[in-house]
């Protein structure tokens, strides 16, 4: 029984000590009773700019949070800043935070800049916080047309909002070299020459390495959405001088092949191989929304429309004598084409081949992608579901072809297919060599069209003309769910 009492005692002794700690062996450092004020600190921060849909981890933690409550989550600009998973963590726990999408046609920012705000905000008392901010890179798709002996090209970047470029790719077609695909060079790259920036105005340069080739243009935002882009390195690059556009590619940056869907109408210019000379081309087509990695969709409903100059015969239009290689009998009712597309990468590019061109498609060179060119293929570069922006990749005969698709909406339907849809009026512009013409059109029913003024330039002198017009009810395409 005696030896008991010191057993006793001894348990006692550490039940004491064990209480004097004040449960210290269950708390995590910075919190308990004791200590000092409660405070937040982000101790893993974001990146200083995060690719618009990557997933970051982000942690904090809460100095003498007595019950270790841990912080809850949140950004700004509030809506279009991102998500965190889980919205709310413990000490030093990570979430998962997901960058956003620049919403379209916002104000224009010194080098495209999209900043985004973090914070973290104690539970156990909201009013301490601690904050992170970071730029969201964008995607750009951009395009810039050819002309006589030059190339076309289009393609996509990413840019930090610092005056980085993070890489990209693009892809031009010339006059008898076959399509070429460049990779664009990261400014991170040593000896790249890829950078930009943008001023508060909106004015800047963009410098794109192309696979080595550096190509420096001007650029002009009207938002941060959509810009000018015009080449400005005196013919050292890759364009010879060609103007274009560059657009955030709002339908990233989770491209899908279900969103080349529906009727589209494009138009692309260039030059002809075939006829030696500048060269328009036109029509639509329906895709059918079913690309997938491994496999095409389809393309069908299309019509192809050419205009060719320096054709004394007056065959330039849709119909190519055959001394030239053409058919001479396509005539106005235009070249019926089928085709497939394939689904885009992850910078919005995939692959649109065609069953037939207006032009005459020749040999391709040993660098054309593929090296045997025996259908027309156009690479797009998606932008939105409604917006492609396209360059010839294997007919060597349309070299420096390039344009745009854009979706046709309602009026891809029979129901909506109708002169009714052309009314009101339209602004116009078109150019070709030696000249350019631009004005506007009030498209009303034939018989009562009024005579409108256009403006004619030459390298010589302006004249203004009057021109009176009819329309044609539109080709019908299929109906398609947009």
């Amino acid at each position: 029984m005696n030896r008991r009492i010191p057993v006793i005692a001894l348990i006692l002794i550490a039940l004491a000590i064990v209480s004097g700690c004040g449960n210290g062996i269950d708390q995590l450092p910075g919190t308990g009773s004791s200590g000092g004020a409660l405070s937040v600190q982000i101790v893993q921060a974001p990146p200083a700019a995060v690719i618009a849909g990557q997933s970051v981890g982000v942690a904090a933690n809460v100095l003498y949070d007595k019950g270790n409550s841990g912080v809850t989550w949140s950004c700004a600009p509030a809506g279009a800043c991102g998500t965190f998973s889980p919205t709310s963590t413990g000490y030093e726990i990570t979430t998962q935070y997901t960058a956003p999408l620049a919403p379209a046609n916002g104000p224009i920012t010194p080098d495209l800049a999209y900043v985004v705000t973090i914070t973290a905000t104690s539970v156990a008392d909201n009013s301490q916080t601690a904050t992170a901010t970071l730029n969201i890179a964008q995607q750009y798709a951009f395009v810039l047309g050819g002309g006589y002996g030059g190339w076309g090209v289009a393609g996509s970047f990413t840019l930090d909002g610092y005056g980085n470029v993070l890489g990209g790719e693009a892809d031009f077609e010339c006059p008898g070299c076959g399509g070429t695909h460049f990779v664009v060079e990261p400014t991170s790259t040593a000896g790249s020459g890829s950078s930009y920036s943008l001023d508060a105005t909106g004015h800047g340069y963009l410098s794109l390495d192309l696979s080595g080739d550096v190509e420096v243009h001007g650029i002009t935002a009207t938002s941060n959405s959509h810009l000018v882009i015009a080449e400005e390195d005196q013919n050292d690059g890759i364009t010879y001088g060609s103007v274009g556009s560059m657009d955030l590619q709002t339908a990233g940056p989770s491209f899908s092949g279900s969103e080349v869907v529906g009727g589209y109408s494009f138009t692309s210019s260039g030059y002809s191989g075939a006829m030696g000379d500048n060269g328009s081309w036109g029509g639509i087509f329906t895709a059918d929304g079913t690309a997938t990695a491994s496999t095409p969709g389809n393309i069908t409903g299309g019509i192809f429309d050419e205009n060719v100059g320096n054709n004394p015969s007056g065959l330039g239009y849709n119909g190519e004598p055959p001394t030239v290689g053409g058919t001479g009998t396509v005539g106005a009712a235009g070249l019926p084409f089928t085709g497939t597309y394939s689904a885009p990468d992850a910078n919005g590019r995939g692959i649109i081949t065609l069953s037939a061109t207006p032009d005459t498609i020749i040999a391709c060179a040993a660098s054309a992608t593929p090296a045997t060119c025996t259908q027309t293929q156009y690479v797009y570069y998606l932008v939105t579901p409604e917006v492609l922006r396209l360059v010839v990749l294997t007919n060597n005969s349309d070299g420096a072809n390039t344009g745009s698709a854009y979706g046709q909406g309602s009026l891809a339907t029979a129901a909506n297919d109708t002169n009714a849809a052309l009314t009101g009026g339209f602004i116009f512009s078109y150019f070709g060599y030696g000249e350019i013409t631009m004005g506007v059109i009030q498209a009303r029913p034939p018989a009562s069209l009024p005579p409108t003024e256009t403006v004619t330039s030459s390298a010589e002198s302006w004249t203004s003309t009057w021109l009176t017009a009819e329309f044609s009810r539109p080709e019908q395409l299929p109906t398609q769910q947009r």
